[in-house]
């Protein structure tokens, strides 16, 4: 038993690495909590399936690593004050939205800024 086990798993192994990005296809998703009511306003993300959705199509300035380190995404690196009151963040060049239109760090606060003010709906605001 111990053998099959192991020569069982050795046949589909190397299905799990990732394949070589290209453009087009399908993309199919198997998790729960989806519901007619979702969204893609990323202020409006509250439940597991579409913050997962949503990764397919947007980006962050950073990620968290396999070792809860922050990794670099839209943001190639960043600093933060003594009180941590101020961030700077230095934009990665050459990201293009979908329309072709390169990102540049007015996009960036815009999206922050989408999250804050007294009229905002999203639930980042807290």
């Amino acid at each position: 038993m111990g053998l099959s086990t192991a020569m069982g798993s050795a046949l589909w192994s190397g299905r799990a690495l990732a394949a070589t990005p290209k453009k087009g296809g399908h993309m199919v998703s198997g998790l729960n909590d989806a519901n007619t009511g979702d969204s893609l306003d990323c202020g409006l993300f509250n439940a597991t399936y579409m913050i997962c959705v949503s990764r397919a199509f947007r980006d962050s300035l950073v990620n968290v690593g396999q070792d809860n380190s922050m990794e670099p995404a839209l943001a190639e690196s960043w600093e933060a004050s003594p009180d941590a009151k101020v961030w700077r963040f230095n934009i990665r060049q050459g990201v293009e939205f979908h329309n072709g239109k390169s990102l540049t760090t007015d996009d960036v606060v815009a999206s922050i800024n989408k999250h804050r003010g007294e009229d905002t709906t999203s639930y980042a605001k807290g």
